[in-house]
């Protein structure tokens, strides 16, 4: 969970806590015919509840089509929501008014874009990680302060 927030890690932590709470008290109700279902009931509020209240819903929309329609009580939806987080684009460095932006490419690698403005100043570069991403990008603005350019 390298690219989760302390906040993201406890959040999601609780939730799996949750989920088996709810799983144990489905199964206990299965077995013994005890209706379980206003326990269930409170746990499926708090799981959604810290699962829409804390994650951006265009986040949650792509975990449930990667995860599958149903998916929702399963950990492996949150396997998949982290897997999610992780793909966002990351600022990673800033300097002189640029920033640098990590990202995952349409073929899974990581990429780096530098922006200006809020826009995409120059084409996206490959980088073996990202502290030679901050050293190339940082270069390449000392560089050229007023254009710098970013074909690293």
């Amino acid at each position: 969970m390298d690219d989760l927030t302390n906040e993201q890690k406890l959040i999601l932590d609780e939730c799996r806590v949750l989920l088996k709470e709810h799983r144990q008290l489905c199964e206990e109700s299965e077995r013994t015919g005890i209706n379980n279902d206003n326990e269930t009931d409170e746990l499926y509020s708090r799981y959604w509840h810290l699962i829409h209240d804390n994650f951006d819903m265009e986040l949650l929309k792509k975990t449930e089509r990667r995860a599958g329609h149903g998916s929702f009580m399963e950990p492996e939806y949150i396997d998949t929501l982290i897997e999610v987080i992780k793909e966002q684009p990351k600022k990673i460095c800033t300097y002189r008014g640029y920033e640098l932006i990590r990202g995952i490419d349409c073929w899974g690698n990581i990429s780096y874009a530098p922006y200006k403005n809020g826009r995409q100043y120059g084409d996206v570069f490959d980088g073996y990680d990202d502290e030679s991403a901050v050293e190339a990008f940082i270069k390449a603005i000392d560089d050229d302060p007023g254009d710098p350019d970013f074909m690293l």
